[in-house]
């Protein structure tokens, strides 16, 4: 209402319109309120972009934010709770606002489900953002994870005009396989690409399935059915996620190794282009290329074996790869590097 009060004032002044509000006073308080909403809203969406992509978050922006929240704290502003609430630093403000966001009635016509979305999306960032904080999967936030996207998905909180987003349906495949199993993702598939807009649908189908083989050891249908998605995929999520699976496929085949070499340079250069060009937050793009030059290392050590490099050697070589995994906190897929690592030495030993 501030703004629009803002609007009509400025605008209408402007333009000289017969109903335009006069109270200066009035004009500049509801410009201050709105003002004041936005740099919040600001500090709110940089600290969401921190948690999961690492963005670096302005230094001004904290002490400027903290004098406005406190002047407002004096006058007891009910926007000083809903700002602090949606403002989410510590798993305290976390439970507050998923508190705040189970008690709304979705049902209500006076209920803003864009803004309900708007905050569930800040609990959904946090706890993905916390899922990882140690470089080690985080099985308390894990869990809070999948009940996000369960209550998510059943009250439709996030569909977005009775759709459901293909990113977000095939984000919730990708860390619940793992914990659920092939039958649950199955169902899940099942129940909810109907609800996918009809462009993506297929898209979204056929990486549901790229998981489901994958995950039952069935490298060769993976393959297959990456393969069909050669050309550009518009959607950097997807894409990412496409060459991905071709790198881990190809790596199980044990198919030609000089071959998968190059690919996975390829492979990181795409990713380090990418976060050049901004489609790849910083988060992001480390775990990317880090597992890259992980899996780089495994390729190579295989090429040396059958070349004149000793077993004991290779070996050692592996154990230092592994070590080297141990060391770095930010590696994309390490629980599957983790396993092959693991074969890897098993077979050398």
């Amino acid at each position: 209402m501030a703004y629009l009060y803002f609007e009509l004032y400025e605008n209408g002044f402007l333009a000289k319109t017969v109903n335009q509000p006069t109270d200066l006073l009035k004009g500049l308080r509801a410009f201050e309120q709105y003002a004041t909403y936005k740099l919040l809203a600001f500090q709110s969406e940089f600290i969401d972009r921190q948690n999961t992509v690492g963005e670096e978050l302005p230094s001004f922006i904290f002490p400027i934010n903290a004098a406005i929240l406190k002047g407002m704290r004096r006058k007891e502003s009910i926007e000083a709770k809903i700002f602090e609430s949606h403002i989410i630093k510590d798993e305290k403000t976390y439970k507050n606002l998923k508190a705040i966001i189970q008690s709304i009635d979705l049902t209500s016509s006076e209920t803003d489900l864009s803004l309900v979305q708007k905050y569930y999306d800040k609990l959904i960032n946090y706890a993905f953002s916390r899922r990882k904080a140690a470089g080690r999967i985080d099985q308390k936030y894990q869990n809070e994870l999948l009940e996000l996207y369960i209550e998510g998905y059943n009250r439709k909180i996030l569909f977005v005009d009775n759709q459901l987003p293909a990113s977000h349906f095939i984000n919730f495949i990708d860390f619940s396989i793992n914990a659920k199993g092939v039958l649950f993702v199955e169902e899940f598939t099942k129940q909810y690409l109907q609800y996918i807009a009809e462009e993506n649908r297929k898209l979204a189908e056929d990486f549901a399935w790229v998981y489901i083989r994958f995950y039952q050891n069935n490298f060769e249908e993976t393959l297959n059915i990456v393969n069909k998605y050669t050309k550009i995929i518009h959607n950097i999520h997807f894409s990412i996620k496409r060459r991905i699976f071709l790198l881990k496929a190809k790596t199980e085949l044990q198919q030609n190794e000089e071959l998968e070499s190059e690919l996975i340079k390829k492979v990181q250069k795409s990713f380090e282009e990418n976060f050049r060009n901004n489609r790849l937050g910083k988060n992001n793009k480390e775990s990317l290329v880090n597992f890259c030059e992980i899996l780089k290392g495994v390729i190579a050590n295989r090429q040396a074996v059958k070349g004149i490099k000793r077993k004991r050697d290779a070996l050692n070589d592996l154990k230092k790869i592994k070590q080297s995994m141990e060391d770095e906190k930010n590696i994309g897929y390490r629980n599957w590097l983790n396993s092959l690592l693991d074969r890897e030495i098993a077979a050398l030993s």
